[in-house]
């Protein structure tokens, strides 16, 4: 929502940091000057002190604060993964200590995140942006509700602003992250993430860590109480048991952090060198994280490696030549000036890229290659027709709509569900194109959306949910639909608890599919009867059947395997969180897990490999001997099969969400960066 900048004031000569915000969009900016002052006033070592403040005449509002040396939490566990459990409960305690003040003044964070909490070189905690949540909220015009969906508390989502107990909820997610690795609740989009904290609990912190002292786990369901009421009184209660939980202790020197910007180039502190130089010689990009093979269990092979180290820094970049001169910021005339360093160098083995193409908005969906042409539904409601050889557009086709599924190609008709701007404001659409011109041949208005279409035996399949307020009802409600594939008739529909964003899996005439209600079901697809459930302990991301076995992968941390005609469980795969989609090769089994792949040995159910990534990864593709998986750092890698080994990456400018595909001509994968690249075979 806006930019932070590292600087120095001129007039104080100290280091600072300014974070400039919009104004939204035609909103106050005197909200968030109102709430800055408010923030300002609190004097507490583990809240970011806040020095000025102001708006530019384009509305534009600055906020200066303390320059904080060290890594917010975010970073801590994207670099280093989950913390011991004496360091969780030691910073979660330094947060709720600084919440006390907070709360004790008035003032509700309101948008609680790791990213929002800083670890200093001596192990000390600080949380900034109090105030920011409530000014966003003021001037946001497109949401109700302003925060991180990871750790939004339940009440919240009925656009209610909440009391402090919001915060602690917050807390609780914080502490179950950084004691597990992973936040509690982790959906394919807000809608599902939505539901899990409403209505689902999180797997045990006894599941993820079995070093636990007792006390730890009852006080995070605690503060993870679906009901605010259920959830400890206060910040000052949260505190004084934590503190009990640890005790006294001695905080470790963390100063190799992050270089303290006001340091020399030697060892020494400095002395006598300028707030400029210093902060200029200062290099702002820390080393990228290695990518590690974690535990590689092929034939004769045990052990645990660094595929590569971190890249020494690199000298200035493009951008590192230039001094931004802020100039007089405020009305008191503090000067503010900066140098900033950074890198656009691409990865050292990467394949060659063909070609590029641009959309309007957003790509979230995986592309479909087919007969030389690959069809992407962009998130600017529109379904685009690309040449597979040369990237030109061959057609496009508007759905009118918005947050496009992925799509469907069968039999010369591309099927693609658009979605309501708002969910249950009005209908969704399933959409049956030709692939020849891009004309329609049917479409069809329902109130399920979400969910992406599939066809098997002239039948498309495609679900959602469908949200139901009012007349005391809340929530929504899961629908799945079978729809005649020629017409777009409806044949049936299956409802359940829970939502459906699960592609099916169409086998001897049986339906299987995973819903968030976390059960996977058997239907007959003639009639969409159910013939069994298997449940699990959370929302089914994802099914796929094999060899008379249904595969799904659950948010409680596992892979099942399930005999097709009883519903029985054959075993189950702990991936250590959440687990994503699933794909297959042969006798392995591939699934995604947070920052992490795994390798499982079908038949047994054994682990084969886990391959961990700098960031959270996708869907995976199967091709080649090689896994093809994407990941939020806007790379997409190429691993190899058998043995877990990355054999390259491919950088684009956007995360990369969604499963890439793969033919004998080339890789075709889609970017949050609005476009579709498509890459030679290394």
């Amino acid at each position: 929502m806006g930019e932070v900048w590292a600087a120095v004031d001129a007039r104080m000569a100290r280091r600072v940091a300014v974070k400039l915000l919009s104004s939204g969009g035609g909103g106050n900016p005197q909200a968030l000057l109102r709430e800055a002052r408010v923030a300002g006033a609190l004097n507490h070592p583990g809240v970011v002190t806040v020095h000025d403040l102001g708006h530019e005449p384009d509305g534009t509002v600055f906020v200066v604060m303390e320059l904080v040396a060290g890594r917010d939490l975010a970073r801590v566990l994207r670099e280093d993964g989950r913390v011991t459990v004496r360091d969780a409960v030691d910073w979660s305690g330094q947060c709720a200590h600084a919440l006390v003040a907070a709360h004790e003044a008035g003032i509700v964070h309101r948008d609680l995140k790791p990213a929002n909490v800083l670890l200093t070189p001596a192990g000390t905690i600080k949380v900034l942006d109090f105030g920011i949540a409530r000014y966003t909220a003021a001037t946001t015009r497109s949401s109700q509700v302003v925060g991180t969906p990871a750790y939004i508390a339940p009440e919240r989502f009925g656009g209610q602003p909440g009391d402090a107990r919001v915060d602690l909820y917050a807390l609780g997610c914080i502490l179950y992250e950084l004691i597990s690795g992973q936040p509690p609740f982790t959906a394919p989009d807000p809608m599902a993430l939505m539901y899990a904290h409403l209505h689902q609990d999180p797997a045990p912190l006894g599941a993820h860590r079995a070093d636990l002292p007792p006390g730890v786990e009852p006080l995070v369901a605690e503060l993870l109480a679906k009901d605010p009421t259920h959830r400890p009184a206060t910040a000052r209660e949260v505190h004084q048991r934590l503190h009990a939980l640890t005790g006294p202790a001695e905080r470790p020197d963390r100063s190799s952090v992050v270089p303290d910007p006001t340091a020399g180039p030697g060892n020494g502190a400095g002395a006598g060198v300028s707030p400029y130089e210093a902060l200029a010689a200062w290099n702002l990009d820390a080393a990228a994280p290695a990518d590690t093979l974690i535990h590689h269990t092929g034939p004769g092979h045990e052990r645990d490696t660094r595929l590569h180290e971190p890249r020494p820094p690199r000298g200035l970049s493009r951008r590192g030549a230039v001094l931004l001169a802020l100039g007089t910021a405020t009305a008191a005339g503090t000067a503010l000036a900066v140098r900033f360093r950074g890198s656009d160098a691409d990865d050292e083995s990467s394949p060659r890229k063909r070609w590029e193409f641009t959309t309007g908005g957003e790509i979230t969906t995986a592309p479909v290659a087919v007969d030389n042409t690959v069809y992407v539904a962009g998130q600017d409601g529109n379904l685009y027709a690309v040449d597979a050889a040369s990237g030109a557009r061959r057609w496009v086709y508007r759905t009118g709509g918005k947050r496009l599924t992925d799509v469907d190609v069968t039999d010369g008709i591309v099927y693609v569900q658009s979605n309501p701007l708002e969910a249950g404001n009005q209908a969704g659409t399933l959409h049956a194109v030709e692939t020849r011109n891009g004309t329609a041949v049917w479409s069809v208005p329902f109130m399920s959306y979400g969910g992406a279409p599939t066809v098997v035996d002239d039948v498309c399949y495609t679900g959602g949910a469908v949200t139901e307020n009012g007349a005391g009802r809340t929530g929504y409600t899961g629908r799945y639909h079978a729809l005649d594939a020629r017409t777009g008739a409806e044949r049936w529909r299956f409802e359940a608890d829970g939502g459906f964003y699960d592609r099916p899996a169409v086998v001897n005439g049986v339906v299987y599919l995973g819903c968030l209600d976390g059960n996977v079901y058997a239907l007959d697809a003639a009639t969409g009867r159910q013939r069994w459930a298997f449940r699990t302990g959370s929302a089914v991301q994802n099914t796929l059947t094999v060899d008379g076995a249904v595969y799904a992968a659950s948010y409680d941390a596992n892979v099942y395997a399930i005999d097709a005609a009883s519903g029985t469980m054959r075993w189950a795969y702990g991936t250590g969180g959440p687990a994503g989609s699933l794909a297959v090769e042969g006798d392995i089994l591939v699934v995604d897990s947070g920052k992490y792949v795994h390798a499982v040995n079908r038949a047994p159910g054994t682990r084969r490999w886990t391959w961990a990534a700098p960031d959270f990864v996708g869907p995976a593709t199967l091709a080649n001997g090689l896994v093809y998986i994407g990941s939020r750092d806007g790379r997409l890698y190429g691993i190899e099969i058998t043995a877990g080994i990355k054999e390259w990456a491919f950088k684009t400018r956007g995360s990369i969400v969604s499963a890439p595909a793969v033919t004998r001509e080339g890789i075709y994968v889609t970017s949050r960066d609005k476009r579709l690249y498509a890459i030679a075979h290394q």
